[in-house]
């Protein structure tokens, strides 16, 4: 993608890359994609949009991906790479801050869908501000069938944030996890994770003695 100044989501992090791999090879995702049935699809944080192109590369006529983020000019970057791989037909990409924006307008205006059927975050939990606006993001946008994909590389915060999406009802399994290469400028390889996140189901609630 273009050049971009902002910090962080201006880089193709490890994680992304291997929540990317993890929708072409594993999942039945490649085949759901780009099947029959409409499936609507959208990247939170989206940054350089590395997994959120991979699934629209891989998206049939039915599957639309829209790729989301906070930064403007990430999403005008987002825009041309969009342009650039001739994805137009099955991806857009559109401001929005977790928590703030407008959840309703990230659904393509040609769908009647009411919520996304997958979502996928890539190295969206890197500090500990940042675990409850996600989680608000996923109450708005996820439905019951909703599935929630997300990458992270282990920090210092990563048990914490988990924790903190836990506590606020989201529950997730590692289903993947591999050490990587140290990124530019760091010292040691890293330890990445694809996650599923589920919505903790409620407690029973048992009706009051008459």
């Amino acid at each position: 993608p273009p050049a971009t100044a902002h910090l962080l989501g201006g880089i193709a992090w490890n994680g992304a890359r291997m929540l990317a791999a993890h929708i072409a090879t594993r999942g039945g995702w490649a085949q759901r994609l780009s099947g029959g049935a409409e499936t609507q699809v959208c990247e939170l944080g989206a940054g350089t949009g590395v997994a959120g192109l991979q699934a629209a590369a891989l998206a049939g006529p039915n599957a639309y991906v829209t790729l989301s983020d906070k930064h403007a000019s990430l999403v005008d970057d987002l825009a041309a790479s969009i342009r650039e791989r001739g994805l137009g037909d099955r991806c857009g990409a559109k401001l929005y801050e977790w928590a703030v924006g407008d959840a309703a307008a990230l659904l393509p205006a040609h769908s009647s869908a009411t919520h996304f059927d997958l979502i996928l975050g890539a190295e969206c939990l890197y500090s500990l501000g940042t675990a409850g606006a996600f989680a608000a993001a996923l109450d708005a946008l996820a439905g019951p069938t909703t599935v929630v994909l997300i990458s992270c590389e282990h920090r210092w915060s990563t048990a914490e944030c988990l924790a903190t999406l836990e506590d606020l009802g989201w529950c997730h399994e590692v289903l993947s996890e591999e050490t990587t290469p140290p990124m530019p400028g760091d010292l040691r390889p890293a330890r990445v994770s694809v996650m599923e996140l589920r919505r903790r189901a409620p407690p029973d609630r048992k009706l009051p003695p008459i």
